[in-house]
């Protein structure tokens, strides 16, 4: 599978991009890289997880974090078009609330949550139970609410960041895009 750059574009009336999947669809992209988090939650189900050099499976839903221009596969990766499958994916730029945003004192512990992200991480089932009804929320709140509950759902993986609930995928060494570009998975 050859790596490919996917170019991501803001939610109409967001400064970030929501994605809601119901089912599995015919991908253009699989393994792929962007400069934007990207936050994935399903729900329940099932599947291969494959974030840089990280393989395994998730059963029972799963949430991840996946930092900037780090290669990861499609969740839904090898399912049948058309299989029931739900996920909830947030994508946004480390700037999309401006320059100097995550340096707030406010925000330290979300920044420290995004440079960890780098190497991916895995929420555990408490983690996902808690910030999961906030990403569904996502969904049809109006756009400052969305803003506000995506910076609670933040600070909540934050919080989860230095527990056992949250584990490094370890996905970064030799993984990055800038290193992996003209690599196939």
């Amino acid at each position: 599978m050859k790596l490919q750059f996917e170019p991501i574009h803001p939610t109409a009336d967001s400064s970030f991009t929501l994605l809601h999947y119901t089912q599995v669809s015919k991908a253009d992209l699989l393994w792929h890289y962007h400069p934007e988090y990207e936050l994935v939650y399903i729900p329940r189900g099932h599947g291969r997880r494959h974030i840089g050099q990280h393989i395994s499976r998730f059963e029972d839903g799963e949430l991840v974090l996946i930092g900037p221009d780090l290669p990861h596969l499609t969740f839904s990766y090898g399912q049948p078009v058309g299989t029931p499958f739900e996920e909830i994916v947030v994508q946004l730029r480390g700037d999309f609330l401006g320059p100097d945003f995550w340096e707030r004192s406010e925000m330290v512990a979300i920044r420290q949550l995004l440079a960890r992200s780098h190497e991916g991480l895995s929420f555990g089932a408490a983690t996902r139970q808690a910030v999961g009804p906030l990403l569904r929320q996502l969904l049809t709140a109006p756009p400052f609410a969305r803003l506000l509950l995506l910076l609670q759902a933040l600070q909540q993986l934050a919080q989860a960041a230095p527990t056992p609930d949250c584990q490094p995928l370890h996905a970064a060494p030799g993984g990055r895009a800038s290193v992996a570009r003209n690599s196939s998975a």
